[in-house]
């Protein structure tokens, strides 16, 4: 994948893991088969996406000494987006608490999404 392919591509992905955000945090203690997939999914577009952006844009920036520190705050995010997930997992999605857990990994989502999308692709883009 090209360089400039990578960052379209997660760009779509935060757009995809918006879109899921957004069902994961509509659906009601009522409809908990509902929240199950949308949590799956979501998950899975999560790892998908750590991923990709672990491999392709933070690896090469913790070989530079200029990309350390933004590099490793991102890992640490993604560390604790993944322990909200294990949170979540963790909940059963007809209680009140999973949905008050679904829209606290959504606002942490967003925060991420907007910092990522700016600051992490542009010095990435210098390794």
């Amino acid at each position: 994948m090209t360089t400039p392919d990578i960052y379209q591509a997660l760009r779509e992905s935060h757009e995809i893991q918006r879109a899921w955000c957004t069902r994961l945090t509509r659906t009601r203690a009522t409809n908990p088969q509902g929240r199950r997939d949308a949590f799956l999914t979501l998950k899975l577009e999560l790892a998908a996406h750590a991923a990709a952006e672990e491999r392709f844009l933070y690896a090469p920036m913790l070989m530079d000494d200029r990309g350390i520190d933004s590099a490793r705050h991102a890992l640490a995010e993604h560390h604790d987006l993944d322990e909200l997930v294990a949170a979540l997992g963790q909940l059963a999605p007809e209680g009140e608490a999973w949905g008050e857990k679904a829209r606290n990994w959504r606002t942490r989502c967003a925060t991420t999404w907007k910092k990522r999308s700016a600051a992490s692709f542009r010095s990435a883009a210098r390794f």
